[in-house]
């Protein structure tokens, strides 16, 4: 299913669950308010109504500062931002993600985190991006079947293929240290099929920060 490469990061994604899921900053994410700008949906509740945007192929986020082509079943985003704590001024975010709502399914759906300068202003590790990608597995108490280091356009990082067992759902999860950054992507479908779904990979081939 993948193509094993040689980089900096350690294959040790369960051993870092225990400590990612318990007590983790990422954790606020999920609590933080919708940005207001051509990204953001109607309402960011859970269920509520997404906005529809024009053209799928090619957007640049303007906090998230990464590029990204959705598959064309995304029929709307929703974005949430972290502002940061360091206070290094305004419209400068810690954490921003931005999540593709698929048409007719909203149990399945696509997302890409940018993470930002660590609490204490210093760039992302290899471990920190490893660590990252643990509690959004853990977080939703995956189970991975496959996992391995990744290289894509010069960025090192880590894949992993997991199942939900509770719900059957399948889930690819990219994460990769770009630009002293953590770059984290995601996509979760019904089946396997989705790995080789044209759409999904052109999705998570086409995500990079710009600048």
């Amino acid at each position: 299913m993948m193509k094993f490469v040689k980089t900096c990061f350690p294959l040790l994604l369960l051993v870092l669950f225990a400590a990612s899921c318990s007590n983790d900053p990422e954790q606020a994410a999920t609590e933080t308010v919708t940005a207001e700008d051509d990204w953001a949906p109607v309402s960011d509740t859970a269920g509520g109504p997404a906005r529809e945007f024009a053209d799928p192929e090619a957007l640049t986020h303007p906090q998230g500062r990464f590029r990204v082509r959705w598959p064309a079943n995304c029929v709307g985003v929703r974005t949430r931002l972290e502002e940061s704590e360091a206070g290094s001024g305004p419209g400068q975010y810690e954490m921003v993600s931005a999540t593709g709502i698929v048409d007719g399914d909203p149990a399945c759906g696509y997302t890409v985190w940018a993470f930002f300068n660590e609490s204490d202003g210093t760039a992302a590790t290899a471990e920190t991006v490893t660590r990252r990608m643990a509690f959004v597995i853990g977080h939703r108490d995956l189970t991975i079947v496959e996992q391995g280091p990744i290289i894509r356009l010069g960025m090192e990082g880590v894949v992993a293929y997991c199942r939900e067992e509770q719900t059957g759902l399948v889930f690819w999860v990219e994460a990769y240290l770009s630009k002293g950054r953590t770059l984290l992507v995601a996509a979760w479908e019904r089946g396997d099929f989705m790995f080789e779904d044209p759409e999904i990979l052109r999705f998570f081939r086409s995500v990079e920060f710009v600048d």
